[in-house]
């Protein structure tokens, strides 16, 4: 899968980064800036694949992890948050592994829709910090 996402320019980091971009410019929680601001948000995305979301079935559910961390100027860590989106998620389309090497789109839309879940999750919990 990772061969077929590197040749059609599917990169996790990216999509979740404008999934990221798009929340925040709609729900306004905070000001992204480029360099420096009053804060540093780092997100880091450890976990994301596909996952088997019925163990009696051959289709396949994209997953993410991102942890958040938010710092301060000197850099103490005043919010802190881990969100996932498993394969249980029922708003990311699953497809075979053989309907993902066909059509590499349903990857991109697959990693979108986990990382749609899991940027609005995030931004709830800081909304709600």
């Amino acid at each position: 899968m990772t061969e077929a996402m590197a040749k059609n320019g599917i990169r996790i980091d990216q999509v979740f980064r404008d999934e990221f971009i798009r929340q925040v410019g709609e729900k306004h929680p905070f000001k992204l800036v480029d360099g420096k601001g009053d804060d540093q948000l780092v997100i880091v995305v450890p976990i994301w694949g596909l996952s088997v979301p019925d163990p009696y079935q051959y289709a396949l559910r994209p997953i993410v992890t991102a942890i958040a961390i938010l710092k301060d100027p000197s850099g103490k860590v005043v919010w802190k948050d881990v969100e996932r989106s498993s394969e249980l998620n029922f708003s990311v389309p699953r497809h075979t592994l053989g309907e993902f090497q066909a059509n590499p789109e349903f990857l991109r839309e697959g990693f979108r829709k986990a990382s749609e879940t899991v940027v609005g999750k995030l931004l709830d919990n800081y909304a709600g910090k």
